[in-house]
């Protein structure tokens, strides 16, 4: 048995039944992929206990009342669980070409998943299979040393090259797991200590904008302006002053700061 599936509950409920899967099969995935006028679309195959699941965005074919279908950016492919002696290919393949004829789906185009071996066998014989070209991927479950030391020379000859001309920010993997991340979240993560930072531009601007590098200067431009509410860049250093001695609301934490360590800043204006 076929059925169509185009709501996010049943969608689910059927990746749920599938061991391995990926977030390129997922409803979401499929709905920021769509453009308009594109249908995600799940078709299910069941025949016992095996269950097949094909992800797919049915596309109108202009001035017709034809359609085409075509797999989200990614690695998605066909589904399956329980495939055993019992599943029947051809069967399949004959529901399947009557679905997509009852829909009016005149070609189909999945790119298929790389780490799930199945996908071809279960499509041969429908069409045809090309392979493009080679998978690149790195098991992030590997230690960073390990990683690196698979790298090609080429690829280390890039690194050591970027290093030398970007900024490389490091960060714990727990610091930002499981949280929409932000722009101060990124300012944070180049200027690590915002208050020196501050304090230190107010001391000295001129010095600091020679020093610093572009990244360190727009990161404390953001945070002042999400968080001091003043610009560097547009209110200048006597601005900052004048809010650090009304040591109102974040800025008392500042003058505290300064009140520890004035001796740093022997030019601070105020």
């Amino acid at each position: 048995m076929i059925e169509v599936i185009k709501d996010k509950k049943h969608w689910n409920d059927t990746l749920a039944q599938i061991e391995h899967i990926d977030f390129y099969h997922t409803y979401d995935y499929h709905q920021l992929s769509k453009n308009d006028g594109e249908l995600p679309i799940l078709i299910r195959y069941t025949d016992g206990s095996t269950i097949l699941a094909l992800p797919l965005l049915l596309r109108p074919i202009e001035n017709t009342t034809y359609n085409d279908a075509i797999s989200v950016y990614g690695y998605a492919g066909i589904l399956a669980v329980n495939m055993d002696e019992h599943f029947h290919k051809e069967k399949f393949h004959k529901e399947l070409q009557a679905c997509l004829n009852a829909y009016n789906i005149v070609s189909v185009f999945s790119r298929l998943h790389p780490y799930i071996d199945y996908q071809e066998s279960l499509l041969d014989g429908l069409g045809t299979t090309t392979t493009l070209g080679k998978v690149v991927y790195i098991d992030l479950q590997e230690s960073l040393e390990t990683q690196r030391k698979m790298y090609s020379s080429r690829i280390k000859t890039y690194i050591n090259t970027s290093r030398k001309t970007c900024t490389v920010i490091e960060s714990k993997r727990e610091d930002l797991a499981n949280r929409r991340l932000e722009a101060s979240d990124f300012n944070k993560l180049v200027s690590s200590d915002p208050v020196r930072d501050l304090l230190s531009w107010m001391n000295d601007a001129n010095t600091c904008r020679e020093r610093w590098d572009a990244a360190r200067w727009q990161a404390l431009n953001g945070i002042c302006e999400t968080e001091y509410h003043f610009s560097p860049e547009q209110d200048g250093e006597l601005t900052a002053a004048e809010l650090l001695c009304q040591r109102q609301g974040v800025w008392e934490g500042v003058w505290q700061r300064y009140i520890e360590s004035c001796h740093h800043y022997p030019f601070l204006p105020y």
